[in-house]
């Protein structure tokens, strides 16, 4: 019997362990994990990826190569049963959930990106380590993965 799922990625040479009892992982941790890997195709659109952005926008505004961060995180949370609000853009997710301004690991965190207001990058807090938090979601460099952000970027985290 698995009685710890332990989650070991390496980000610039440096191996980042996340050891939990299996029990702990909220259900839309293991969703938004059994999606890693997919990612926007040279030529065409992924299918998986439509679908993401479908849950957000109309069928004929969808391409893969519009940011689908939000989207991303609006299906798994929808496919979990959690709150979700439909909305393409990462910053709309600053009104989800109840706020806490420290780190919590698989929360939601809605990050700054860009120079306009309205942007920003949303997903789902894995660990952390030292000055830097490490989010497993959709449209990082095109793909479903965990990536490595400052934690100056760091807007809100979302607890559900």
């Amino acid at each position: 019997m698995i009685d710890m799922l332990k989650l070991i990625f390496t980000h610039n040479t440096k191996e980042i362990v996340v050891e939990k009892p299996i029990f702990v992982f909220p259900p839309y941790i293991s969703i938004a994990l059994a999606e890693y890997g997919i990612h926007e195709e040279l030529n065409g659109d992924n299918p998986r990826i439509l679908t993401y952005l479908q849950s957000v926008m109309s069928q004929s505004d969808v391409k893969d190569e519009i940011s689908w961060c939000a989207a991303f995180v609006n299906w798994v949370m929808r496919e979990s049963g959690y709150p979700f609000n439909n909305l393409p853009l990462a910053r709309s997710w600053l009104s989800m959930g109840k706020e806490s301004k420290e780190y919590k690991q698989f929360s939601v965190v809605i990050l700054k990106r860009g120079s306009i207001s309205w942007q920003g990058h949303v997903g789902f807090v894995i660990a952390e380590r030292g000055p830097y938090i490490y989010v497993l979601g959709g449209n990082q460099s095109n793909t479903v993965k965990i990536s490595e952000f400052p934690k100056t970027d760091v807007l809100s985290y979302r607890i559900f």
